[in-house]
């Protein structure tokens, strides 16, 4: 083909294809504007979007968008951002074998194939993939974060004066959006509401949990967890000072026992990570001589025990609850291990409105989508932490570490609740995760060799 036919040739060709596929970051950036803006002007406006009920709709369009700007050969042959649609995919072809023995109607599957339970990982799957290929400027990401620290900050302040001064209790209050959508969907109820704060008992005391911007509780003390080690990079004192407490708050506000303890970890293995070799050795040496010491000697036992009964004490009811839950979801499982039920089963009493399948990650896709789902869950697992692996043999940048402890993290969160419900409200966060994947520029692979060498 000589050089006039190839001009032709690309005449023919759809400007939509040329700017999607051919024009550089640059060109595009100028056309479209930078994505670093649209995501800051998201941050910004997250309370309006909370209290008008717009949150989810223009989190979804924030993420479509920005998953349309970056070429489709670039995701589409990456098996990281592919194995977690893959869990969508099997989640939603044990729905559609569900729903064909069920008497339910045709918007029932819709429903159910747009709900997280089956989308969550594709929002998962697609916020990494913006992450690591859009290149995204970390500065402005770390300010958005610290942004959202500020507003939890605001807006959990006015959640105690309430407390303090009215005594309210806890309320779903339907936001102008809301009415417009069936009261009996759990979408409605979470996504489209505004609540400041849950009761919960609390060492024989009701207390409120903080929610704010969240459907509950434990998703905020996630999003501080992420937020937590993403500010700790600001480079201003005063807005590192504000995002750092704005996590703090998210995280102790919340009242999550989990969030407590996967921040802990987190934070031992982040610190642990940057000490030198010999420092590292030593650590593993001293922690691996006390636990064979106290396996031995049976003098640890005593304590473990004790620690997580005070845990388990601390919520009694909520632990109770979530106990007999647990047993009636596996006895569920056992009864269908292959493809489950395709959705969360009924509450268990109208005491305890815990849905069987719900609670947990592990259980949960084992009830909704069998053996199956759980198989290419756990494959997705090991092809993103043999992705940070990988990333952090080839690169000593400290971002990446903290985004490794932010995935640690969740993987923690999947033993008490639902993650694939936390993807949606934490974007900023999955998008950090993303950036640490990010494939290495020339320069950087430069000097990696150099410093192999």
């Amino acid at each position: 083909m000589n050089e006039l036919e190839s001009q032709m040739a690309i005449a023919e060709i759809p400007d939509e294809i040329l700017a999607h596929h051919l024009i550089n970051r640059d060109d595009l950036e100028v056309v479209l504007g930078r994505p670093e803006t649209y995501i800051r002007w998201f941050t910004l406006c997250t309370p309006f979007l909370w209290l008008t009920g717009l949150i989810l709709p223009a989190a979804m369009i924030l993420l479509l968008g920005l998953l349309w700007r970056i070429p489709a050969r670039k995701y589409l042959t990456d098996w990281l951002v592919l194995s977690w649609w893959m869990v969508s995919s099997v989640q939603a072809v044990a729905v559609f074998f569900n729903w064909i023995d069920s008497p339910e109607s045709v918007g029932f599957l819709v429903r159910q194939l747009l709900s997280f339970t089956t989308s969550g990982w594709f929002v998962l799957g697609s916020a990494l993939a913006i992450g690591k290929y859009s290149r995204f400027d970390s500065k402005e990401i770390v300010r958005d974060a610290s942004i959202l620290g500020l507003y939890i900050i605001i807006f959990g302040i006015i959640a105690l004066l309430i407390y303090i001064i009215y005594r309210l209790p806890t309320k779903f209050i339907a936001t102008p959006f809301g009415y417009l959508l069936p009261e009996e969907m759990s979408l409605t109820r979470f996504f489209f509401t505004i609540r400041f704060y849950s009761f919960e008992e609390l060492f024989g005391t009701e207390l409120p949990r903080l929610c704010l911007f969240y459907p509950w509780p434990l998703i905020l003390s996630f999003a501080g967890v992420g937020l937590l080690f993403m500010t700790i990079y600001e480079n201003s004192k005063f807005w590192k000072y504000l995002g750092v407490t704005g996590a703090l708050v998210a995280i102790f506000g919340s009242m999550g026992r989990m969030g407590v303890i996967a921040v802990t970890l987190s934070l031992l293995i982040f610190f642990w990570s940057k000490l030198r070799a010999s420092a590292k050795w030593a650590t593993v040496i001293i922690c691996s001589t006390v636990l064979l010491v106290s396996l031995i000697g049976n003098l640890g036992s005593g304590v473990i025990n004790s620690t997580v009964q005070k845990i388990e004490k601390s919520r009694e009811g909520s632990t109770d609850a979530r106990r007999l839950g647990y047993e009636l979801t596996w006895a569920a499982i056992r009864q269908s291990p292959v493809i489950g039920y395709g959705w969360v089963g009924d509450l268990i009493s109208e005491e305890i409105p815990m849905p069987l399948g719900s609670h947990s990650t592990i259980l949960g896709i084992l009830y909704t989508g069998g053996a199956v789902t759980f198989a290419s869950f756990c494959l997705a697992v090991i092809i993103t932490l043999f992705s940070f692996l990988k990333k952090l043999a080839t690169s000593g940048d400290s971002k990446r570490l903290s985004a490794f402890c932010i995935f640690l993290a969740l993987l923690l969160f999947t033993t008490t609740e639902g993650i694939n419900y936390f993807f949606i409200s934490n974007l900023i966060i999955l998008f950090w995760l993303g950036m640490a994947l990010t494939p290495l520029t020339a320069d950087e692979e430069a000097d990696h060799l150099l410093l192999l060498v």
